[in-house]
């Protein structure tokens, strides 16, 4: 004999996990992590009229003068197991009405933030500096995190201090004012 399940669609919570599910089809709920708001927009380089969105997609892809330091596919290509496992219990409180869906976007936007982040503070890019901007970085009297030499990506640190994240819920931004460039997390792209 098969078991069967009953739904009551007059239950307090259905209408609004109901509600909630909808939104995720839609695909108007997730979360972005990257680059955004007013710090993305910021022209702060030392010698360049660069935004730090600019900033970071030289160094993501690649110019002719800059080599490829990929920190944003590389960090989320890295963890991507990690973020699977960690969405799979908040996925379910959000079923059995333990977790919001804003509540567990803002919890993985913290998570692929910081990852992002740890992976230049803790000096893993690569290839690292060129010789002359390790001895001008040097010169500056930087001290890095990496027992006190230069840190690949990092010279003012607006960069990393751009790195953002926020939540979207039923196409409506929570968090970042405004975006200007950006890494999207989707349910498609997981």
């Amino acid at each position: 004999m098969k078991p069967t399940i009953h739904i009551d669609d007059r239950a307090p919570g259905w209408k609004k996990l109901k509600a909630t599910l909808m939104s995720l089809q839609r695909g108007d709920s997730y979360v972005k992590v990257g680059l955004l708001g007013e710090k993305a927009a910021a022209e702060e380089h030392e010698g360049e009229p660069l935004t730090n969105v600019e900033l970071a997609a030289a160094h993501e892809f690649g110019t002719e003068d800059l080599p490829e330091r990929s920190f944003i596919r590389r960090s989320f290509d890295e963890n991507r197991d990690a973020y699977y496992e960690q969405l799979s219990p908040l996925v379910a409180g959000v079923y059995e009405g333990r977790v919001s869906i804003a509540k567990a976007l803002e919890i993985m936007g913290h998570r692929i933030k910081w990852d992002m982040k740890n992976l230049i503070i803790e000096n893993r890019i690569e290839p690292p500096d060129a010789p002359g901007t390790i001895a001008r970085k040097a010169a500056k009297s930087y001290h890095g995190a990496a027992a006190g030499s230069p840190v690949t990506l990092v010279d003012s640190g607006k960069l990393v201090a751009a790195i953002d994240h926020a939540v979207v819920l039923g196409g409506e931004e929570h968090g970042v004012e405004k975006q200007i460039g950006s890494a999207t997390l989707t349910g498609d792209e997981t």
